[in-house]
């Protein structure tokens, strides 16, 4: 009979007609016509009634859709959930405008006009409601906006009510077009019953079985369409024909299908967008879209491939973001799936933007890196959907079938596709959502760093502060700060560091490294001014020494990061992984460097009080120091008081007092020692002259540095020499004579006077600050200690001037006053004559006062810079027989012999009365000095372009402990004869004529006194 069910209406009632006999044909044209007028109204029913009842439903649907999303509109948390609330509620809004129009549209009833108006006015005030309500809550006013609503909740009861009166209209309706087909129908089989008999029972066993045909359908679909309006989706509409009916419902089928689809995405979705509102955390969103989605689709495995787009690359798929099945489905956790293995999806997926799904992979020729992926996870069919936020790749969200085939109809992706633009803005909204967590919690731990900072007292804590608060950051197994010292381009020992338990081997006292890895750190963080990422420490590409210092320290991987304030270089800060690698994301970087930047300022502050407080230390210091050394009169004390305070200044283990010796080596004339273990090393010679010029600078106020002995000395004698005295480094600076100007410190060693030297038994980094104190407290005690011994000789010089007054003085002026009162005690008419002899002892005693005076204003003139030389231009033997001639008499009375040798005569420019004063006093000083009847020679020779002269004699000679003392003013050694200032004086003329003086001297054979001038230039 399926033919028969083939059959439109019409056909079937064209075959009752061809049964009924010719002689029928009038009765059959009226039961035609009236079974004709019953398709129609039965037709009318289906393609007007049912149209009406689907829109109809559809408006009920949306209204309370609309008042739903109101609901969540009100309890929405954040004003990103209410802009969606009410962009849905605006899109639902419009869709049941649309619903209304198209029902006004079709072919109404005059009961259905009239209850129109009624419709369309509740239909309004509900727009009303939703509008005033979205208003309020856009303007901020969500209690008033709540408030209003429950107030107002009315016009969407009438509104449903008016759909209810409607729809149960509609049906009324269908069901009495069906009575009164009936009726026509009855009234057609009393007429054919009237002519025929056989016609009538005929025409009523077809009329019947097709009437009961259609009406069985019929009543079918209406208890159908009677379910799908009570929301139960679960029926099947008979559709075995190809009639009206069927072809009916054929369509209420798709209908109710896609009602189902809708309905259930629209649960999926919500149940999404609930997720995010509960928690607002990436994991869980992903988690519920992953499941939610898995079952759904009656997927063996669901999961989210995470997309970076700074990177452009896969992130490992997270564990919250995988649905299993069952545990016998592989899980994907922490793949990281590369671009080889995606090599033919991701054209299709970032770059068109399209899902890409495979029924079968078996049936495709994927690259070989593809296949071993999906025998790998023993997968049948996948599917992946592209998730995109506006132009930002988020990633991809993939669906596995590893038992089963699967083919992916257009339906299942449209929906797929909806799900994923769903998606998107959730993931979207939870990744700003953890962003925002992170930035707070970065700020939190920021203001924490610095309030520690601010709180701590050392650098030390404060660096230990520092490295407690990134540990708990960032999941890494050890932190250290390093402090840099841009003047010496090196870092210090490690100053804070936080491990993760004890287990963690600490760096601390392990940090000494190479000159070469400091500079090779350096470079790459403060040059090139960005975190140097250590990800594999075997990398060629880093020198031998910074390799072995990784592995030294455990290093697995490590990100160093500059602590940078301004331009200035301060320290760094290592992040360090010893117990596996890891690989730095640029989020963690992105993070990592504002914290350092917010580090930088606090320890900026915290260097400028350690500046201020170590100035106030230095400065008390000073003080302490320059006060004891005012109290200490021994040279021996001075010098041991001061290495003992900068051994306990700078924790060194070693101070020592280096003096030059008579061979310019460099003796320890004082030492203190932190242990006697040391060793002494007291009155011995540290650096040798011949090995000494590699360390020593050519500007001799700089300090010398050595950090490590066995790195910074290359020449293996005088390392040797340095270790065997168990010192591994040190730091050497000048003690100078601080009446000589700068110039003569840069270049003349003769400038030094001593050399402090603080050592230590292991390799320590200098740092500048240490050197700038120690700078500012020698060239201060060097500059009091001058001062001390500055006074002491002034004292001595002011005891032997009275001496000299008391000796050299009072003695002839009481013998001429002797000779006086002699004189006056004869009586007046004595001749002249008889007082000759007195006289001229008092002309004599009188010349040698006047001699003593002249000296001292000579020496007065001199040493204040008043004298003013007379030069002119006069042969050497000119002066030498001018001073000859004036002490003849003198070497006369005393028996001397003066011979002259003149082998050069050349002309000199020179003040002929200061020079005479320098070769009467060498030859007075020969005459008088030596026993009567001395030899004395006078000779001359040329030296390059200066003139020698030299005054010998056979004397006694100069005894050993004279001969320091020689040319000074005023000593009590060479008080004997004269007043000590012939020589000194001597000494300022020559050296104003650009000349020098010395002497040699041997006991026994006599003295040569040696003086140069510079020959005058032509």
């Amino acid at each position: 009979m399926q033919w028969f069910y083939d059959f439109k209406i019409a056909q079937k009632i064209i075959f009752l007609i061809v049964v009924l006999t010719l002689f029928m044909a009038l009765i059959g044209f009226v039961g035609y016509f009236y079974n004709k007028a019953a398709s129609r109204d039965i037709a009318d029913l289906f393609d007007n009634n049912m149209q009406k009842i689907q829109l109809l439903y559809e408006a009920r649907v949306q209204n309370r859709a609309i008042e739903a999303e109101l609901n969540d509109l009100l309890t929405a948390d954040n004003q990103y959930t209410r802009s969606l609330s009410i962009t849905d509620l605006r899109r639902r809004n419009l869709e049941l405008s649309n619903q209304i129009l198209k029902y006004q549209k079709t072919d109404l009833t005059s009961f259905e006009r009239e209850s129109l108006a009624t419709l369309i006015n509740r239909f309004e005030n509900v727009s009303n409601v939703v509008n005033r309500t979205t208003s309020l809550v856009v303007v901020g006013r969500i209690q008033d906006a709540a408030s209003y609503f429950r107030t107002n909740r009315e016009p969407f009861n009438n509104f449903a009510e008016s759909l209810r009166n409607l729809i149960s209209y509609n049906q009324q309706l269908a069901l009495n077009i069906h009575q009164q087909n009936t009726v026509e129908f009855r009234q057609a089989r009393i007429i054919l019953l009237t002519i025929l008999f056989f016609s009538i029972i005929i025409s009523l066993i077809l009329g019947l079985y097709i009437a009961r045909l259609i009406s069985d359908r019929l009543n079918n679909t209406v208890e159908n369409v009677e379910k799908i309006a009570k929301g139960d989706f679960d029926v099947e509409f008979s559709a075995k024909s190809n009639d009206e009916i069927g072809k009916l419902n054929a369509a209420l089928n798709l209908m109710a299908h896609r009602l189902d689809t809708t309905i259930t995405r629209e649960k999926l979705l919500r149940n999404i967008v609930l997720t995010t509102i509960s928690s607002l955390d990436i994991n869980e969103v992903l988690k519920t879209i992953v499941v939610e989605t898995g079952k759904l689709f009656q997927a063996d495995r669901c999961f989210f491939i995470e997309y970076d787009e700074k990177t452009q690359e896969f992130l490992p798929i997270k564990s919250e973001a995988v649905y299993l099945s069952s545990l016998d489905v592989k899980d994907v956790t922490g793949l990281k799936l590369t671009d080889v293995e995606l090599a033919p999806f991701l054209k299709i997926i970032f770059e068109q933007r399209q899902p890409v799904a495979v029924d079968n992979v078996t049936e495709i020729d994927f690259p070989q890196a593809t296949k071993d992926l999906h025998s790998r996870y023993n997968l049948k069919s996948h599917i992946g959907i592209p998730i995109f936020y506006r132009e930002i790749p988020l990633g991809v969200l993939t669906i596995h079938y590893t038992r089963d085939y699967k083919h992916f109809t257009k339906d299942d992706i449209d929906l797929l596709t909806d799900i994923a633009n769903q998606s998107a803005i959730v993931i979207y909204q939870a990744k700003l959502y953890n962003q925002i967590q992170e930035i707070s919690k970065r700020e939190r731990l920021l203001r924490s760093i610095i309030a520690e900072i601010l709180k701590a007292e050392t650098l030390e804590e404060a660096a230990y502060c520092i490295t407690k608060e990134v540990i708990k950051l960032f999941d890494v197994d050890r932190v250290t700060v390093r402090p840099y010292d841009e003047e010496q381009k090196l870092f210090a020992d490690i100053i804070g560091e936080s491990r993760r338990n004890e287990n963690i081997p600490s760096a601390k006292g392990k940090l000494f490294t190479q000159k070469e890895v400091d500079d090779f750190i350096a470079q790459k963080i403060f040059i090139e001014g960005k975190p140097f990422i250590i990800n594999d420490v075997d990398n060629p590409e880093y020198p031998v020494a910074v390799r072995q210092t990784f592995k030294d320290l455990n290093i697995k991987s490590c990100a160093i990061v500059p602590i940078i304030y301004g331009e200035t270089p301060l320290a760094e800060i290592a992040l360090v992984n010893t117990e596996s690698q890891r690989v730095w994301k640029q989020d963690e970087l992105d993070l990592l460097i504002p914290i350092v930047q917010q580090i930088s300022i606090g320890m900026h502050i915290f260097e400028l009080n350690s500046k201020l407080k170590m100035a106030l230390d230095t400065e008390r210091n000073l003080r302490k120091l320059i006060m004891r050394m005012r109290e200490l009169d021994d040279h021996n004390q001075i010098f041991n008081y001061i290495l003992e305070e900068l051994m306990n200044i700078y924790n060194v283990d070693r101070a020592i007092h280096l003096h030059y010796d008579k061979n310019h080596n460099l003796f320890a004339a004082n030492e203190v020692i932190k242990s006697e273990e040391l060793g002494s090393i007291k009155d011995q010679i540290v650096l040798y002259y011949g090995n000494i010029k590699e360390i020593l600078p050519g500007v001799f106020d700089r300090a010398i540095i050595i950090n490590n002995v066995d790195e910074d000395i290359e020449d293996i004698h005088l390392r040797n020499s340095i270790k065997n005295k168990n010192i591994q480094a040190f730091l050497l600076y000048p003690i100078f004579k601080t009446s000589l100007a700068s110039k003569e410190k840069e270049n003349n060693v003769a400038a030094i006077v001593g050399l402090i030297m603080l050592c230590s038994s292991a390799p320590r980094k200098w740092m500048s600050y240490e050197i700038v104190s120690l700078k500012l407290i020698i060239d201060t005690i060097s500059s009091v200690y001058f001062e001390i011994e500055s006074r002491k000789e002034i004292e001595q010089l002011r005891t032997n001037f009275i001496a000299t007054l008391t000796h050299d003085l009072r003695s002839p002026i009481i013998a001429e006053q002797k000779a006086l009162e002699f004189m006056l005690s004869r009586k007046p008419e004595t001749l002249l004559r008889e007082y000759s002899e007195f006289i001229e002892d008092i002309y004599k005693t009188n010349n040698e006062l006047l001699r003593i005076v002249n000296n001292l204003l000579a020496v007065y003139h001199y040493e204040s810079g008043r004298f003013e030389l007379n030069f002119e231009e006069v042969k050497i033997k000119d002066l030498i027989d001018s001073a000859v001639k004036s002490v003849l008499p003198m070497a006369q009375d005393e028996g001397a012999e003066i011979s002259i040798n003149i082998i050069d005569n050349p002309e000199v420019k020179v003040d002929k009365n200061e020079i005479n004063r320098v070769l009467v006093n060498l030859i007075n000083n020969a005459i008088k000095h030596n026993p009567a009847g001395v030899k004395i020679n006078i000779e001359s020779k040329k030296t390059n372009d200066y003139v020698q002269i030299a005054v010998s004699d056979n004397g006694r000679g100069i005894p050993e402990p004279e001969r320091p003392h020689i040319f000074e003013k005023y000593p009590a050694i060479k008080r004997k004869i004269g007043t000590g200032l012939g020589l000194y004086i001597a000494k300022q003329i020559v050296e104003m004529h650009d000349g020098k003086i010395w002497f040699e001297s041997e006991i026994g054979k006599g003295s040569t006194f040696y003086f140069m001038l510079p020959i005058a230039k032509a």
